[in-house]
């Protein structure tokens, strides 16, 4: 799996950190999401089985699996086995990190995923019918490849694995509907705060005869680019995640406005995961600018003001953070940014 820039509005330059320090922030955000309260927000919106369905209803219902925390790898050769993987323990664990992570393909390679778990499908209770639920946080938007043919990808090694686990031989009627779900943290302007859906249609050629949808629409895509809240799309799950990996905001009021906006109630555990992805990114301006600092004042300001706007950081908080750290008036800051 690559690593991830877990930031939301700073950090985005992870070239003036290690690669353990990306690892950490990478970790903290997978966590992050891994709470049931907010993978309730994110199936209510995302899958459509459950549009009909409380967030309640979700967390407390629908959500299966033992809550373990299991660290990531994409090779072979550096998967960590269920043997090594810390399980919280105790009543109210309230975090999933599915088991079995790993899909291991002689062919194919080794498929690490990010979250992985079971949901019961709500439109058919009592038939006890499951899906296949992935969230991915990404943070490089240009990894070389469109990111949406990663998720179908994706999306195929979680239908392909059910071999041997959820059907044997040829009994494909037991195939379990799949989810991948990419929470896209540093967007592009254009694709801020838009959520988009992949999935299987049946075209109607000749004749009128429709098919069950239930045994073709089985892989689906969410597309989830997290953005400012400021933009009028930021609303419901996006501006919900706008708030939890916002790394200007500070705990206190991440704390208040989660419970009192979205009704998730921040533990102590998630507590320390917010301030950690917090601290780690602030280290990370911090280190940004202090290299510009070392080119020279002038450089060091044309520098820092370079690396804020790739963060995608506003021009008033641009104008704000160079006043209070190179002590300029506001006119001076903002001939920087003419």
């Amino acid at each position: 799996m690559e690593h991830i820039k877990v930031e939301n509005d700073l950090a985005k330059v992870l070239y003036t950190i290690s690669d353990r320090e990306k690892e950490k922030l990478d970790e903290s955000c997978k966590r992050l999401l891994s709470f049931k309260s907010v993978l309730a927000w994110i199936l209510k919106t995302c899958v459509k089985e459950f549009h009909a369905c409380s967030i309640q209803e979700i967390e407390q219902k629908y959500i299966i699996g033992t809550p373990v925390i299991s660290r990531q790898a994409l090779h072979q050769d550096e998967i960590i086995r269920d043997d090594t993987m810390q399980e919280v323990q105790g009543e109210g664990a309230s975090r999933i990190a599915g088991a079995h992570n790993e899909d291991e393909s002689i062919l194919e390679g080794t498929v690490t995923f990010d979250v992985k778990f079971d949901v019961y499908s709500p439109l058919r209770e009592g038939e006890a019918v499951t899906m296949i639920i992935n969230i991915e946080s990404q943070g490089d938007f240009y990894p070389g490849y469109p990111i949406v043919k990663r998720g179908i990808y994706y999306g195929g090694r979680l239908i392909s694995s059910q071999y041997g686990t959820v059907f044997t031989n040829s009994h494909y009627e037991k195939l379990e509907k799949v989810y991948t779900i990419w929470v896209c943290l540093n967007p592009p302007d254009y694709r801020k705060n838009t959520l988009n859906l992949y999935s299987f249609h049946e075209t109607q050629m000749i004749g009128s005869f429709a098919e069950d949808d239930r045994n073709y629409d089985l892989i689906t895509v969410a597309m989830i680019c997290v953005g400012d809240e400021a933009d009028e799309n930021c609303t419901g799950l996006l501006r919900m995640l706008a708030v939890l990996l916002s790394s200007e905001m500070d705990v206190t009021e991440k704390k208040h406005r989660l419970e009192q906006e979205f009704g998730i109630e921040m533990t102590t555990e998630m507590e320390r995961e917010a301030t950690e992805m917090c601290d780690y990114s602030k280290m990370v301006e911090d280190r940004g600018i202090a290299k510009g600092l070392k080119q020279g004042v002038e450089q060091g300001i044309l520098g820092s003001v370079r690396m804020l706007e790739e963060m995608h950081m506003s021009k008033e908080d641009i104008i704000t953070k160079l006043e209070k750290t190179f002590r300029l008036s506001r006119e001076e800051a903002k001939r920087y940014l003419a």
